[in-house]
């Protein structure tokens, strides 16, 4: 008979990637969740701080369940610019990371 590889888990067990995976998963539903839940506090604090605009403005966007606030041409365009400013930080991230795992590698093969 052979022998499992010993850095094999037992049959039925849950590796490590597997449960970091579930773990990122469940984190995801409870942030989500969270922000539903506050959502009326969120709209209330944005539209207090003008960040967003009543329902009475000229409104490009209209967001959910916010009863008609929502953003203008300016504002609009500013979160575009913030949410592809978030976006670009986070492809340098991973590519920075891949980078310095991709440079140990070929320092370990060595």
């Amino acid at each position: 008979m052979e022998r499992p590889a010993q850095n094999t888990p037992p049959s039925g067990a849950v590796s490590d990637d597997e449960r970091g995976q579930l773990f990122l998963i469940a984190a995801a539903f409870v942030a989500f969740g969270g922000i539903g839940v506050a959502w009326r506090r969120i709209t209330a604090w944005l539209l207090g701080h003008d960040v967003i605009l009543p329902a009475s403005a000229e409104l490009v966007v209209t967001l959910p369940a916010s009863g008609g606030a929502g953003l203008d041409l300016t504002r609009l365009l500013v979160a575009v610019a913030a949410g592809l400013l978030l976006l670009a930080f986070a492809v340098s991230a991973i590519a920075k990371r891949r980078a310095r795992r991709a440079h140990e590698e070929q320092g370990q093969v060595r």
